[in-house]
């Protein structure tokens, strides 16, 4: 029994232990996020865009997630052209240097999702963490009403 727990635990933590690289450093990036203006359009913690903006919601953004936070790091350096009459983002090149704006891609990049990559790892080690729940469950009750378990309880 010890074993069989022993070997599940190791598959569990095996299939929990991938890494995202992270180029910039997120704490960090949080503080830009909040100095530099990005919560006028964006909104605090990128959650609530200011409305008519067309700024998009950064926080809980799988399409944002998606993009990397190499290429975050381009478009807040960049910025983003204007269309269809929207308020365009500026370029942060000549603001900020290159390390801050690697970090404030990492925050962006972390209140948006968890790498879409990283997700069915997640899922898979939550499936096996409730079947070994269940499992060990079920064999403590099988060796606590089972007539052999009663026998022996009784002496």
């Amino acid at each position: 029994m010890r074993v069989v727990t022993g070997l599940l635990l190791v598959v569990v933590m095996a299939l929990c232990s991938g890494t995202a690289w992270a180029a910039g450093d997120s704490s960090a990036g949080e503080k830009l996020f909040n100095s530099v203006g990005c919560t006028g359009c964006h909104g605090a913690g990128g959650g609530m865009p200011a409305a008519g903006t067309g700024a998009p919601k950064l926080a809980e953004n799988p399409d944002v997630a998606a993009i990397g936070e190499e290429n975050l790091a381009q478009t807040i350096g960049n910025g983003f052209p204007a269309a269809g009459g929207k308020i365009a983002m500026p370029s942060f090149k000549n603001t900020l240097k290159p390390d801050q704006l690697r970090d404030l891609a990492a925050y962006v990049h972390g209140v948006s999702y968890v790498d879409p990559n990283l997700q069915p790892h997640v899922l898979w080690a939550v499936l096996i963490a409730l079947f070994v729940v269940f499992t060990i469950g079920t064999i403590a009750l099988l060796e606590y009403v089972t007539p052999e378990a009663q026998y022996r309880r009784r002496g």
